[in-house]
Parts: structure tokens; sequence; C-alpha cells
């Protein structure tokens, strides 16, 4: 298939890349908050719903050469709930009678028996949280699931508001939903704003990841529920997105989902479903691997047949490559020749596979103190294998990666390689939250340790994992608390922030109104990832009241990661009529250009701005934002 040039991207993000996106729904009431209860599905735990689905995807690019990539999915696709227990539900999918065209026409018989093994997803809120899959199956048909469940999210508004946003999870990554309610048209329209982040499998620098980083190009829909229960949807996004070989890949999803039927599910029936899951591989919604050791056949297949010797030696060799780091075909903004490009895209595709296939052996045991070796021995791809060790995950790699940062006898930058590799993980062992915090008091290492250990306390939260998370929130609210000088005060803000922990909101509180200004920033940015009703209003207070205008610029970039809502939109409308700061100003118009794409309102704001605004280039951004919208 084309898209094996890019494994390191879960493969929804070469050929799904459009995931299930925007709705428009009919809704009930005369308030907004009315209307969206109206239409907010409720999933009984003795029923069993039927729906038609067809999926159309079509990619396009120079590198796939004449004609698009065609994906081609329909099925009869049926839920069953297996658990319904507050705002958490966990729904079973499977496909029945799926017909399947991939590539330029061909059938693939074998994908569409793979898209039929048991599969289970759970919302937490409307929220995608997580999915199960009973057996291991190939990135595209895991994709495609994945893709699928991300269709049932619904997030409700907070209350009062008529326009608000959430983040989700489809196939390709995290991006951020766009909801809008209409009560008089009777409508909530939801559509992706953009995405935040890709499912990515393999070692990408922030440069890359930010290239790699899908762009929407339109994004229209509609979502159906009649009566508590979801009755189908419609969607048609297009995206774009840098393949890092100088071609750019434009991918149009079209989704149809219909409900069929609703009917009573038998005991026997949710009891076999529950069987067949028994043993099933667990995906954080924000993984692009399995929280749960993956078998023999995963392992064979994502290895490509090869065993560890050849793969390190293949990444030994790439290492040793004085130009292992040409890997796209652009040098200074310009196109290199042809042949170069092709010799780039082939270096590429080179390292990432053998990537790819390193993380699969090791997810074997008896790898990990082969990998162990080569690290100490200095191999060229010791940076490969400790990253190899984190993407595997398992409490084989960890324990490994723990002994590697733990040896004062290896060089410096081998432990804290060792260390970073340690807090990529998904979701990290007691033993190795334990370590963490016993690094804190390490001069090398402290940095490291409360980073992770926020890092750890929300994926633990992710993968529904509370009492861990909070366990582990609190100590690091402990270390902020019990801080002497400003730097630690700092660090353990930075943890707080990882973690976006709610509780720590008193013991953040205070340090917004510290002496220095890099304790206050550290404190607003402790904000971003929260959860809560309290963050914006002291968001927004840093933003209008801060003495120095780098605090009140650090709250316009966490507002740009909260999402849009009334309570910002309009601190942000302030900042950029009235801040004496320029950067802040062109800060806030650049944010509210973006806003504007949503909520059309906002351009009165920037045509006030493109008015009475002094500085030419102020100016120019908001003329710019106006000219988008």
């Amino acid at each position: 298939m084309r898209s094996a040039l890019f494994p390191f991207v879960t493969p929804v993000s070469i050929l799904l890349l459009a995931g299930v996106g925007c709705h428009r729904a009919p809704s009930g009431g005369a308030s907004a908050e009315n209307a969206a209860a109206s239409v907010a599905p409720v999933w009984s735990a003795t029923q069993r719903y039927e729906y038609g689905v067809h999926l159309v995807t079509s990619a396009n690019s120079k590198s796939l050469g004449a004609g698009d990539y065609k994906f081609d999915l329909t099925a009869v696709l049926q839920i069953v709930p297996l658990q319904v227990s507050g705002s958490i539900v966990e729904l079973a999918l499977g496909l029945r009678d799926p017909t399947l065209v991939v590539g330029s026409g061909q059938s693939s018989p074998e994908l569409a028996a793979e898209l039929q093994i048991p599969y289970a997803f759970t919302l937490d809120h409307g929220a995608l949280v997580s999915s199960r899959v009973a057996k291991p199956v190939s990135p595209l048909a895991l994709a495609t699931l994945r893709s699928l469940s991300s269709a049932f999210e619904f997030a409700a508004p907070p209350a009062g508001q008529a326009r608000w946003s959430a983040k989700e999870y489809d196939g390709t990554g995290q991006y951020e939903a766009a909801y809008q309610l209409d009560a008089g048209a009777n409508l909530i329209s939801k559509h992706k704003a953009r995405y935040l982040d890709t499912l990515l499998s393999g070692k990408v620098d922030a440069a890359n990841r930010l290239k790699i980083l899908p762009k929407m190009i339109g994004s229209e829909g509609s979502v159906t529920v009649a009566r508590g229960t979801f009755a189908g949807a419609t969607m048609d996004d297009r995206i774009e997105t840098d393949l890092l070989i100088g071609d750019v890949l434009d991918v149009h999803n079209h989704l149809e989902l219909t409900l069929r039927k609703s009917e009573t599910a038998s005991d026997a029936e949710r009891a076999a479903s529950v069987s067949a899951l028994s043993s099933a591989i667990g995906f954080a919604a924000g993984s692009a691997f399995a929280t749960e050791p993956a078998g023999d056949a995963f392992i064979a297949a994502r290895s490509g047949g090869r065993d560890f010797a050849e793969v390190v030696s293949e990444l030994e060799t790439l290492a040793k490559d004085p130009k292992n780091q040409q890997l796209w075909g652009a040098e200074n903004d310009q196109d290199v020749p042809d042949a170069e490009q092709q010799a780039r895209k082939e270096r590429l595709k080179n390292k990432v596979g053998a990537f790819s296939s390193l993380a699969a052996l090791l997810h074997d045991s008896k790898n990990v103190p082969l990998a162990v070796a080569k690290v100490r021995s200095g191999s060229p791809a010791a940076a490969q294998l400790l990253d190899g060790l984190a993407v595997a995950g398992t409490d084989e790699a960890q324990a490994a990666l723990v002994t590697i940062v733990s040896d004062a006898t290896l060089p410096p930058k081998v432990r804290l390689d060792a260390a970073t590799s340690l807090i990529r993980v998904k979701l990290l062992t007691t033993d190795s939250v334990a370590k963490l915090e016993s690094w804190f008091a390490d001069p090398l290492l402290k940095e490291h340790a409360v980073f992770g250990l926020g890092s750890a306390a929300r994926r633990l939260r992710e993968a529904g994992q509370e009492a861990r998370s909070h366990e582990i929130s609190d100590r690091i609210v402990h270390l902020l608390t019990s801080a002497k000088d400003d730097a630690d005060r700092v660090r353990c803000l930075r943890g707080v922030a990882n973690s976006a922990y709610s509780g720590a909101i008193p013991a953040v509180e205070p340090l917004l109104t510290a002496k220095e200004f890099s304790v206050r920033s550290a404190a607003v940015e402790a904000l971003r990832l929260m959860q809560d009703p309290r963050v914006d209003p002291l968001v927004t207070q840093r933003m209008l009241k801060d003495d120095d205008a780098r605090v009140r610029t650090t709250a316009i970039r966490v507002a740009a990661r909260r999402g849009m809502n009334a309570t910002l939109t309009a601190a942000l409308s302030q900042v950029a009529l009235n801040d004496a700061d320029v950067v802040a100003r062109q800060s806030a118009v650049v944010l509210l250009g973006t806003w504007a794409a949503t909520d059309k309102s906002l351009r009165a704001t920037l045509e006030q701005v493109k008015a009475k605004e002094q500085r030419p280039e102020v100016r120019d951004l908001a003329q710019a934002a106006l000219d988008k919208t």
C-alpha cells in the first residue's frame, strides 16, 4: 500500500486523515441548554443498535502518481452497549457484510476480515477515551475502526453557552471540535476547527511533528439524535498534510451513518461480546500503540519477519550515514533535484520502517536486554533503541530504561536521553513512577522527574485509572507547596501543567500573583489543560491585569490551547483593542482571527482593530484575518 512510506504515522493519518468530523443536528426546546440536552444521545444497556455505514476516503498527491488512492467501505455496523455507568459508556462495535475497495480499485478480503474482529470503545461525557480490539490487526484496520468509533462523539455545552469547543480524538489524532447551537433554527453544528496532535509511533522531532499536523481545508456534516437515540451522521471533510518529502497529501473523506433499527439485545448476545473481548488489547485514545503486551502475530507483522540483530544493524548503518538527517525534498526552502529527492524519500522510508520494526521487536521481553547492552556499548543507534523501548512501553522495557537512567557510570547524555524516553511512555508502571519521584532531588534528573510525573498522571487519567492519577497528581501538588525557591516552584508548576489536574488549582492560584514574573507565567501555564470552570476566569484575570506583558502573552497562549468560549473571546477583544504592549495585541489579533473562522461575530473586533490601531504590523494582521474569514 502507498502509505507504507510513512509507518511512523498511524495509517489513518495518510489514508483516513479527515476522520469523522463535523455535525449539524436537529434539537428541541427553546433555550441553548435545553436544545443541547435534547440531542444528547442516551445509550441503553438492554438495546442493540444497527446502522448502515458508507465510508469513502480519497487521497491525492504527486507521490501517489496518477489518480487518487481510494478507500471505500460499505457495511452493517452494530453497536451493543457493554457498560452504561453515569458519564461512562463502553460500546462494542461490530461490522457485518463489509464490501471494501482499496487502492486503485482492488478488493481486499483480508482487510475486510480484520474489520470484523471484535472491537469496543469507551466514551466519557461523550468523548472517546479508549478502545479495545480482540486480537492484533493491521494498522489500517485499527485506524478504520477507531475512525468509525469517533463518529459517536458528542460534547455537551457548558451551561449557558451557545458556542463551545471540545478536544476529541479520531483515527488521526486529537483535534479541536467547535460546536454552535442555534436555538431558533433548532440546530447544533459541529466541525473540526484544527488538529492539535497526530498519533505518532516513532521518533519525530517537534519541527516535523508540526509539519505533519493536518490542516483543515473544509468540513461540514450532520448528526441526528431522535428521542434520545443516536440515529445517524453524515460527514464531508477535506484536509492537507505535509509528507516531509516536498509533497502535500490532499485527503477527502465522506461518511454516511444511518440507524436501521434498535431492538432488545439478549443477555447471551451481550455475554458473547464480553467474552470475545476478555483478553483484548487496549488503546488510550491518544496512543498509537496498545497499552497491553502484543502477541507474536503483532510482532511478526510489524517487524516484517526480521530479527533484532538485523534491525539494529540497519539502524546503526543509517545513523552513521552523514546524510541521515536529510529526509525530505527541500533545503533552505528550496526544492532539491529530483534524484536527490528520491534518495531522501528512500532514506526516510528505510529509517522509519526500521524504527517501526524495532518498536515491535521490543514488545518481546527477550530483546530488551539486547537493547540495553547495545546502549551501554555506545551503539550509534542508542537514541533509537531508547525510543523503541519507550514505544514498546512494556514492564520490561520500562525497567530497562529505569536501569539506564539510574546508572551513574554512564555518560550524563545517555542517562538524560533514557529519562526523556521514559517520560514519553504512555502508561508508566508503579515502579517507574516511584523512580521518577526519587529523582526529584537529583540535580541531573529533577527536571525530567517532575515533568514525567505530570505526564504520567494525565495519561493514567485518560486511560481511566483515576485513582493512580489522583495519587500522583497530589504528590506533584505536595512538591509544589513545599518548594523552597522560585526555580523549584516553576519546575513543579510545569509538572502540574502536564498533569492537567484541576485539584491543583488551590495551590496554583496564589502563585498567579507571585512577585516574580516567571512564577506567574508558569502558574498561568499550569492551568492550560485543566477542565474546570474556575480556570478561564483565572486566565483572563492575568491576561487583563498582570503588570508584565510576558505574563499577559502567556495567558493568550494558554487561551489558544483551551479553545474558544465567551469568557476568553471577551478578554482577547479587550487585549487586542487596548493592551499597551504591541506583542500582546498581535498575539490577541492572531488568535481572534483563528477563532473568527468559527464565530463570525469576532470580525467586528478585528474591524475595530484595523480602524484604531496605530502600528501597521498589527493592522496588517487584522486585515489578513478578515480576508480569511
